[in-house]
């Protein structure tokens, strides 16, 4: 099945996380947003950004508005620029995995 709207940055990464163990959703809508990839046992967001994304003021301003509204809800987000998914891929996914396990122990113990 081909995602529409995706980043190619965005599908490598997903895929990625999957052969490492870790469930994964992409381009989910949370209500309010797409979110690139979600990690919902860990309460993470992960947003796979253009450029635009760091050098564009209103872009700036509006992903401000909407890593506010993930984290009210109790979601991180974490913002990962296209050109490290290109040049280290595997670094990021296996950092990715080590946050995961944190965050799911974290929230386990909160929980308790």
């Amino acid at each position: 099945m081909k995602v529409t709207g995706i980043s190619d940055q965005a599908r490598k990464l997903h895929s990625a996380l999957l052969q490492r163990g870790v469930e994964a959703d992409i381009e989910k809508w949370d209500g309010h947003k797409h979110i690139d990839v979600s990690l919902d046992d860990a309460a993470l967001y992960l947003e796979i950004d253009g450029d635009h994304h760091y050098t564009d003021s209103d872009t700036i301003l509006r992903d401000l508005k909407r890593d506010y509204f993930s984290s009210d809800e109790g979601f991180g987000t974490i913002h990962i620029p296209n050109d490290m998914i290109d040049t280290h891929l595997d670094k990021v996914a296996d950092a990715l995995v080590k946050v995961v396990r944190v965050r799911k122990s974290e929230l386990a113990n909160n929980q308790n």
